[in-house]
């Protein structure tokens, strides 16, 4: 499916599930925890966040929980590209709020700041280390990877359904990343969860690197 494809598959199973007697928001913020904590379990093996999953998906009749899988697999090959998809939708769907700043970046300009920022030969040699404080579902994060291959990157927002997109769409990008769930001003954290490129890295660390970063911590 092309990219356009794509949106109208994702809304029509969205749709279908929505029309079960659930609201569409509703519906978008459960696919994104659910896609989350699925992509996410196999390496954690964790408790909780199998009890947050049962829990969510208790909620929907038995002939619609098969559309959630469908829904992630559509999402997976709309992310076979650099894009925002699920930002795209957000948007769509009308699920921003002013009341909490939640204005998001067209992907358009958020590629030109990042190729204004980090392209070109003047910039071969910047940074591949990135700190987003407000990622929303990772626009700027996917942007500056596409221009430049990013190796580490932390990405913060206070609103749970934006840690759960920024989370999805930065593990199917392959982008190593630290997502948090957590108020980047008051320095609250909630909960953090590593994509899984970012797990292998950490995997694959020398013990050099590891007593190094033990050494930080002390500081």
């Amino acid at each position: 499916m092309q990219g356009e494809e794509c949106n109208k598959e994702f809304m029509r199973l969205l749709q279908e599930i929505s029309c079960k007697g659930f609201r569409e928001r509703e519906v978008f913020a459960d696919f994104c925890k659910l896609a989350g904590i699925s992509l996410a379990q196999p390496m954690y093996e964790d408790k909780d966040l199998e009890e947050q999953y049962l829990t969510t998906i208790k909620r929907y009749p038995k002939d619609v929980v098969h559309k959630f899988p469908q829904m992630l697999a559509v999402v997976t090959e709309a992310l076979t590209e650099h894009r925002d998809f699920l930002g795209e939708l957000f948007a769509k769907i009308d699920m921003g709020s002013k009341y909490k700043g939640q204005f998001f970046t067209p992907y358009n300009l958020a590629k030109m700041m990042a190729e204004m920022t980090m392209g070109g030969e003047d910039n071969k040699n910047s940074s591949k280390q990135l700190c987003e404080p407000c990622s929303g579902a990772g626009c700027l994060i996917i942007a500056a990877d596409e221009v430049r291959k990013q190796t580490d990157v932390v990405a913060v927002d206070v609103d749970e359904l934006c840690f759960y997109m920024c989370y999805v769409q930065l593990s199917l990008l392959n982008i190593p990343a630290r997502v948090i769930h957590g108020n980047t001003l008051t320095m609250e954290y909630w909960k953090q969860l590593l994509t899984p490129a970012m797990v292998l890295k950490e995997a694959n660390k020398s013990p050099e690197e590891r007593q190094l970063e033990k050494d930080l911590e002390g500081l």
